[in-house]
């Protein structure tokens, strides 16, 4: 079957099938459904081969995320693949892991198989890939991160809102001894909610204490490691800001495990909602982002450059609002709740020390697994 036979089924010029099943938007949506239809019932499978030949376009977008098992990310990818295929083309989802020498093999095989453009969530690092991929003409979106190097369009959240609003709630429910469980320090996103926290923390006149800032991982162990290093403080943090959702959940756990409590013995807040925020007991308060919604949108960025041609000017960055889901993880803190977090810390086994071989095992099994009891 050809493209002639949808055409004669669907009642419809050829050209007109042709818009239609590529998802051009000057069909009306009547026959562009009867010709969808018309090509179902015929069992029409169009040549891509010959299709990209022709029209030097292969229909494929590659979608270059951080880590594809992060809901946040597996939410953005939807939103893409939504965007994509309702203009007829595919997306490829690749994965670096945060590792910079991964993601420039990965934006080498994109530019080497001609997809027709690159949605990225960068890692922050520059290299030879990225700006062989900044100089091609081919549509780049920026998604969640900016690549201050790279003039591109860029869908973002708004960091330093999110970060500033879940600081000022903690503030406004009488902490003022804040630990702040930043992230990797090369991501833009990072940096925009460690300022949104800092401008919160000044607006209300405290000062802050750099010791009470913790560059980590981007992982649930980063998570918990940094937030063993701040209640170890003295005295510890009343509250712990968590600036993504891996990283909160890896605090959790340190928290439990020290056998304490939130919001009794220490406050979490997370930045970016995650389904188990809402399971554990009591549930988690975070800063919810809309990564479908992102992902949504960096998609229609990405195929309106490819329909009026990738032009450097008139470069567009989305914002798109946060908002501060309020649970049961902040409480005014009480009266000696360091000495609790104190006397936790001294009755309870090191993760890793000598001697804790059965604890550390158990500990592995809980990232394996998810957070435990939690």
């Amino acid at each position: 079957m050809t493209i002639r036979d949808v055409a004669r089924r669907a009642g419809v010029a050829v050209s007109t099938a042709s818009l239609a099943l590529n998802g051009k938007p000057n069909v009306s949506p009547e026959v562009a459904r009867r010709v969808r239809r018309a090509a179902l019932e015929l069992g029409y499978k169009p040549n891509a081969v010959a299709r990209s030949l022709k029209t030097r376009r292969t229909q494929l977008i590659s979608l270059v995320v951080a880590d594809v098992t992060n809901p946040f990310f597996s939410a953005m990818a939807r939103g893409a693949e939504e965007a994509l295929s309702r203009r007829g083309y595919s997306l490829i989802i690749c994965n670096t892991d945060e590792d910079a020498a991964k993601e420039a093999q990965l934006l080498d095989v994109c530019l080497h198989k001609k997809v027709d453009g690159v949605l990225l969530v960068p890692t922050g690092e520059q290299h030879a890939a990225i700006r062989a991929l900044a100089e091609e003409s081919r549509p780049l979106v920026l998604l969640d991160r900016l690549a201050p190097w790279m003039d591109a369009d860029a869908v973002l959240s708004d960091n330093i809102g999110g970060a500033y609003a879940a600081t000022q709630h903690l503030i406004e429910t009488g902490h003022r001894r804040i630990g702040l469980i930043a992230g990797h320090v090369l991501v833009s996103a990072i940096r925009e909610r460690v300022a949104g926290h800092v401008r919160a923390l000044r607006d209300h006149g405290i000062r802050r204490n750099k010791e009470l800032t913790v560059w980590a991982g981007h992982t649930s162990r980063g998570g918990y490691e940094a937030c063993l290093e701040l209640l170890k403080l003295e005295p510890p943090p009343t509250a712990i800001f968590s600036a993504n959702n891996l990283m909160v959940r890896g605090a959790m756990i340190a928290v439990r495990e020290l056998g304490l409590t939130w919001p009794d013995d220490v406050s979490l807040i997370g930045f970016d909602d995650f389904e188990e925020a809402e399971l554990v007991t009591p549930p988690v308060t975070a800063v919810a982002q809309q990564p479908f919604q992102m992902g949504l949108r960096a998609g229609e960025l990405l195929l309106d450059r490819l329909e009026r041609g990738n032009s450097p000017t008139e470069r567009r960055q989305l914002r798109l609002e946060t908002s501060l889901v309020h649970r049961g993880s902040v409480a005014t803190p009480h009266a000696g709740c360091e000495e609790v977090i104190e006397e936790a810390k001294r009755t309870t086994c090191p993760p890793h020390g000598v001697g804790g071989a059965e604890h550390k095992a158990l500990h592995d099994v809980q990232y394996q697994g998810g957070i435990g009891n939690a």
